[in-house]
């Protein structure tokens, strides 16, 4: 028994096997570039919980005296250590999570905006993570109006019976 095999064979089972090299190759390349996005995506949002957090621990982040908001001070520290060479080699992850601290920043600071625009337009302000967004000091830019009056029966957090409830009904 003998094998029948041509030069021509042989050619076309090389170039098959370099074109499925270079496939390889290139779902290699994708695939780091999908999950090099996927971590910058992560910092990013990192710090913006982190402003999240910390603005709904200890109120207003503020720094003694300055009119200049912590979280905005922090946010452009940061790059300011990516762009030095503090950070090193560690430089663009820094960079991700300051411009997530500094997105937290300026989410509180468009709340506040869209607040005054409500009562501006004679609506009523709309409760924020289940409070009264008055009452609320840690929303950047927002005054107290000079009319305002707490309403009575204004939203509370839901009980655990209420969430289980609401839970059953979606299942």
């Amino acid at each position: 028994m003998s094998l029948n095999i041509t030069r021509r064979d042989i050619e076309e089972a090389h170039q098959f096997a370099r074109d499925a090299l270079n496939r390889a190759k290139g779902y290699k390349n994708s695939g780091e570039a999908v999950v090099g996005q996927l971590t910058q995506t992560l910092e990013v949002a990192a710090g913006a919980v982190a402003v999240g957090a910390l603005s709904g621990r200890f109120g207003p982040l503020t720094i003694a005296n300055s009119p200049v908001p912590l979280d905005l001070a922090l946010g452009v520290a940061g790059h300011a250590m990516g762009f030095v060479g503090i950070a090193g080699r560690h430089a663009e992850h820094l960079h991700n999570f300051s411009d997530g601290v500094i997105a937290g920043y300026l989410t509180k600071l468009g709340v506040g905006f869209g607040a005054q625009m409500r009562t501006k337009a004679g609506l009523p302000v709309l409760a924020i993570s289940g409070e009264d967004s008055y009452e609320r000091p840690d929303i950047v830019g927002y005054q107290l109006p000079s009319n305002y009056q707490p309403q009575v029966g204004a939203a509370q957090p839901l009980t655990e019976a209420e969430l289980m409830r609401m839970a059953q009904a979606i299942r």
